[in-house]
Order: structure tokens, then C-alpha cells, then sequence
């Protein structure tokens, strides 16, 4: 779901802007210290022009692979008056240790082991359709 919405650029009325983007995302579950798992892993975080990867290591706590600091948002949104250019992202939503605490909150079930890996993957580019990011990872899942 992304929506961009611009009124006024010459004439009367004030330029305003109102611009909210959203991207696609999955979190799962991968099996810890398999030779498969790492090699997914790989594979989706070499394509970076499609698709992001966030892994993190339950049993350590610690994050493995994560893209840059401006690519963890998943939605964001720009409103105000002038050009959008000049004004600021606001991000609602992104993936990190808030992240990962919501979802635990609403899952429903527990895994009763630690030995496993948080994933999530995410579209780089927002506004695509789900079926996008999953024949992706199709694509890689088949490498």
C-alpha cells in the first residue's frame, strides 16, 4: 500500500503533499548451524536490488546479517506544505528490536527450543505486490 497525494503547484493555493509507503515483509523461522539455512541466508542478502534480509542468531542474540540503517523502514510517510523534497521521512514502522518484540507479542505460539534464527525479508522497493517478494524468494530458495 503506498499513496502519494499532491495538491496546488502554481496559483492560489499552497503546495501540499501527503505521501505514506509501504513494503511487503516475512518473518520466519530457520533451522540454526544447517548448511541449507546459511546458504538461504546468503543468497537473499546478495540481492539486495530486490529484496532486504534481517537475521538474527535466538540462541546468541545476536544480529548476523542486516541491511544499511536508512533500509530498515517498513512503512513511512511524508506530509506537510512545499515541496516534499524538503521535508523529513517520518518512520512508523521498522524492523529491529521494537520489531522483533511486537511480533513475539502477537504471535500466538512459541517455539520450545532456541536452536533457530529470526528471519525477516523484506521488498526493497515499497508499493510491489506481495506475490513479488514471495516468487523471489522462491527464485533464490530454488539456487
Amino acid at each position: 500500500m503506498t499513496v502519494h497525494n499532491q495538491t496546488g503547484s502554481r496559483g492560489m493555493m499552497r503546495r501540499s503533499h501527503s505521501i505514506l509507503e509501504v513494503r511487503n515483509f516475512i518473518c520466519g523461522h530457520i533451522k540454526r548451524n544447517d548448511a541449507a539455512s546459511r546458504r538461504f541466508i546468503q543468497y537473499v542478502a546478495m540481492e539486495t536490488s530486490k529484496v532486504l534480509i534481517l537475521c538474527r542468531d535466538v540462541k546468541t542474540g545476536r544480529v548476523l546479517v542486516t541491511p544499511r540503517e536508512e533500509d530498515l523502514w517498513l512503512i513511512r510517510e511524508k506530509s506537510g506544505y512545499g515541496r516534499a523534497a524538503k521535508n523529513d521521512w517520518n518512520i512508523m514502522s521498522k524492523v529491529g528490536p521494537q520489531f522483533f518484540e511486537s511480533i513475539d507479542n502477537h504471535r500466538q505460539w512459541r517455539l520450545s527450543f532456541p536452536d533457530h534464527y529470526d528471519v525477516v525479508i523484506w521488498d526493497r522497493d515499497p508499493g510491489d505486490s506481495f506475490t513479488s517478494l514471495y516468487n523471489e524468494l522462491q527464485r533464490v530458495s530454488m539456487a
